[in-house]
């Protein structure tokens, strides 16, 4: 049985074993239920905020290899459209295969620049033919012309290119 007493106190009674009453002071049952109990609060709100740090760069350093894979695989997507031989190879030649802290800008103008100073990593023509293989013999027939054949040979920079070229030019 709990009776509240007028001076702030709490009175409790104890009727089955009859041992009496004891009076406790609010304030001290205050400070005897939290003993320890705030060096224990301050200790894992440390250990939380230590944890949330841990967990913020840890999120920090996903997000950035995220960002990378996504700036590899946009600038792989453009130079499959831009009709690339070999991918691996064009990237290793742009230097993001083993950059993955560069930024590579305008997607486009880094694929058109590497398809002007590396034209033989690229397909020739819309059609996605190349110029033929090595036992092919001869092109496909979009150069047959003795300008076409010079301008597939230096657009290309192919060594057959070259060669049907100068087959041409010397044969008629």
């Amino acid at each position: 049985m709990f009776e509240e007493g007028t001076s702030g106190s709490i009175s409790v009674g104890v009727t089955a074993g009859g041992a009496g009453s004891a009076e406790v002071d609010e304030s001290q049952a205050d400070a005897v239920q939290d003993d320890g109990a705030p060096a224990e609060c301050d200790a894992a709100l440390e250990a939380a905020l230590a944890e949330n740090e841990v967990l913020r760069a840890r999120l920090a350093e996903l997000e950035a290899a995220l960002a990378g894979v996504e700036r590899r695989y946009e600038l792989e997507r453009a130079l499959v459209d831009a009709g690339v031989i070999d991918v691996e190879t064009a990237l290793t030649v742009l230097g993001t295969g083993a950059d993955s802290a560069g930024e590579v800008g305008d997607v486009s103008a880094v694929v058109s620049g590497l398809a002007s100073s590396k034209p033989f990593l690229f397909r020739s023509g819309a059609g996605g033919r190349g110029a033929g293989s090595a036992v092919s013999g001869a092109a496909g027939g979009e150069a047959s012309s003795l300008t076409g054949l010079a301008d597939e040979a230096r657009r290309s920079g192919d060594r057959r290119a070259l060669t049907r070229y100068l087959r041409k030019r010397r044969h008629g």
